[in-house]
């Protein structure tokens, strides 16, 4: 492909750390430009180890992957996207490298217990999973054998939220495959109690001049419906309709969907979220001593 130019800046995970906001946030410097502005935050080009048939969108063509660069700025100094499965991919980085001039990962982590947590809610938002997560949680070893699948899964890679959430030897490999400088780590936390800091900081790694960004709206807020397969049904109909090019409603659609919807989950049951700490324990040690920080209180 003529002019065809790979990215060098990659927001690699973990899925429900943040990945959706900081990519909205840096899509608006005049510096970068984002794959979401071409309409796809997560082409999942390079995680080409997992199916990821419940995605309704993903990109595996080379073609289709640079024309979402199409819209760049040439004299950009960096073109991104953001794909949280990459850095839970044994395939991902390693292809990056290959293809792409010094890249640029930026990790986000948090605690795995909320990451496996989170992500089991995102599917079971979107009626792709049963709403139960300590049932999904024990259906972890034959899902990998390809049995017990939801139907919107071919394989279960995507569905073993303790490895996933595993972000401590994620990491590990990471930083064995690439330099230190071409790193950048941002710990939910931090993100969350002050994302125009961790812009910052962000901006200051990249070497870039601060755009004056100023507001930092929550986007993605992590919410849970009491009936999923309503969601399920509204969300066929709006993309129906706005494929058709048809006005919206009478805003029954919305009044539903705000009653349906809870921002709050089910809490875990206690000796459940005892279970997780002591499987996420050890990658947790891992992860402080990566990172030089203390982080065994997101086990507590």
């Amino acid at each position: 492909m003529a002019n065809a130019r790979f990215p060098n800046l990659f927001i690699v995970g973990a899925p429900k750390c943040g990945t959706t906001a900081l990519s909205h946030y840096l899509a608006g410097h005049p510096q970068i430009f984002m794959t979401e502005t071409a309409g796809m935050k997560e082409p999942d080009y390079f995680d080409s180890d997992f199916e990821l048939s419940h995605l309704a969108a993903r990109i595996r063509d080379e073609g289709a992957y640079l024309r979402l660069f199409k819209l760049a700025d040439p004299r950009a100094r960096f073109w991104g996207e953001a794909s949280p499965l990459y850095l839970f991919s044994v395939r991902a980085v390693p292809q990056i490298i290959e293809k792409c001039h010094d890249p640029h990962f930026i990790v986000m982590l948090r605690s795995p217990v909320e990451i496996a947590h989170s992500l089991h809610n995102e599917y079971a938002k979107h009626d792709d999973e049963q709403t139960d997560f300590e049932a999904c949680w024990r259906l972890q070893a034959s899902r990998l054998q390809g049995r017990d699948l939801p139907a919107r899964f071919s394989d279960g890679a995507a569905l073993q939220y303790g490895e996933i959430a595993k972000t401590g030897a994620q990491l590990e490999r990471l930083l064995g495959l690439v330099e230190r400088r071409q790193v950048h780590v941002i710990v939910y936390d931090d993100f969350s109690a002050n994302p125009a800091a961790s812009y910052a900081a962000v901006l200051d790694w990249l070497g870039l001049e601060h755009d004056g960004q100023a507001q930092f709206e929550k986007i993605n807020p992590s919410v849970t419906y009491q009936w999923p397969g309503l969601e399920y049904a509204l969300r066929k109909i709006r993309s129906v309709r706005s494929a058709l090019g048809l006005p919206g409603g009478l805003g029954i659609q919305a009044l539903i969907d705000r009653f349906n919807k809870k921002h709050v989950r089910e809490p875990l049951r206690p000796a459940f979220r005892q279970e997780l700490c002591d499987y996420f324990r050890d990658d947790v040690a891992l992860l402080s001593r990566l990172l030089g920080r203390d982080l065994s209180h997101w086990l507590d």
